[in-house]
């Protein structure tokens, strides 16, 4: 209950993407992106170190290490990050102002106008389609959110049919922490090497993560189950092409990435519940695969949108300097 009055999880990653969108440029936010969901993926490790821990040093001295490291987290945020000098911010082109006194600490905690702010940023009109493209990310972002919640149940399920189940589950672990940096890898190569856009990336992603996530309505082997849950894996990373197209759209990223995380929450407090309720043990599969390809086609749509507008602006230049030479 402490750790969610204080935001959670859900606050520090807000924070984090919010401070690699502002401080990277746009060509290394996707390999920053990825490498911080991937370092996110790799936490089932910690279930194994922290068991072993536990029966090694007991809870006493396992809770003193972990508040320790959290200590030592906080001290390496507030070394690293400089925020501007007050000096640095203030613009001497414009007449100085008063500065207003004796305001209430409440009133500008809980002021409206910065909910009407954040409720705006969506909405707002910008060039290249930008607002249209914002649009289907969110829902995009909506829709991918909760599918950490279903991995989770589908492995639980697949770990439990072994009958050495302790030893089982550490293979597991294993196995599936290769698998999410072979998908590391992978996604590096995929976009840098042969250089394909965020959007063909998504598409990528989905229509491979349906076309695994039918395999264990029809096979019940646990190598299927294996290779099934490995590949949905990949659909963890639906976001990082989300993130990194939205950066380059908006500006407003303190605002966009708040938006971002109140949806995922809401998606895994309400989204996953509606549809265990709509679907049944044998065929939750299929209702994943019609989600997987909905998120498929709303990166094509941005993909032919961005497109689109790449197309108008090449035309534009070309004839720019068509009559730039005309005129010499």
């Amino acid at each position: 209950m402490l750790i969610n009055l204080f935001g959670g999880k859900i606050c520090f990653m807000m924070s984090v993407y919010s401070y690699i969108a502002i401080s990277t440029p746009a060509k290394y936010r996707t390999l920053r992106f990825v490498s911080c969901a991937i370092v996110e993926l790799l936490a089932v490790l910690v279930i194994n170190i922290s068991g072993y821990s536990y029966k090694l040093f007991g809870y006493t001295t396992s809770f003193a290490i972990g508040a320790c490291c959290q200590i030592a987290a906080l001290i390496y945020i507030v070394m690293i990050l400089k925020e501007p000098k007050l000096s640095q911010m203030i613009d001497n082109n414009e007449p100085s102002k008063p500065i207003s006194t004796g305001n209430n600490m409440c009133i500008q905690f809980f002021n409206l106008k910065l909910l009407k702010d954040f409720i705006k940023v969506p909405f707002i009109r910008r060039k290249n389609n930008g607002r249209s493209i914002l649009l289907l990310l969110i829902l995009a972002y909506f829709l991918t959110s909760q599918h950490g919640k279903l991995i989770s149940d589908i492995g639980w399920r697949f770990s439990t049919r072994f009958p050495y189940y302790y030893e089982s589950i550490n293979l597991y672990n294993f196995i599936l922490s290769s698998a999410i940096m072979g998908i590391y890898v992978g996604y590096l190569l995929l976009s840098k090497l042969m250089k394909l856009s965020d959007s063909v990336m998504g598409m990528l992603i989905s229509s491979i993560t349906a076309m695994f996530r039918l395999a264990p309505v029809f096979l019940g082997k646990d190598s299927i189950s294996y290779v099934t849950v490995i590949f949905e894996k990949a659909g963890m990373i639906h976001y990082v092409p989300i993130q990194s197209i939205a950066s380059s759209i908006s500006n407003d990223y303190g605002k966009m990435f708040s938006l971002f995380a109140i949806l995922q929450y809401f998606g895994k407090t309400f989204f996953v519940r509606m549809l265990f309720y709509m679907s049944g043990e044998n065929t939750r599969s299929f209702y994943e695969v019609f989600l997987y390809l909905s998120i498929g086609l709303i990166f094509m749509a941005c993909y032919f949108l961005i497109r689109r507008q790449n197309t108008k602006l090449a035309k534009k230049d070309g004839t720019n300097e068509q009559q730039d030479s005309i005129n010499i």
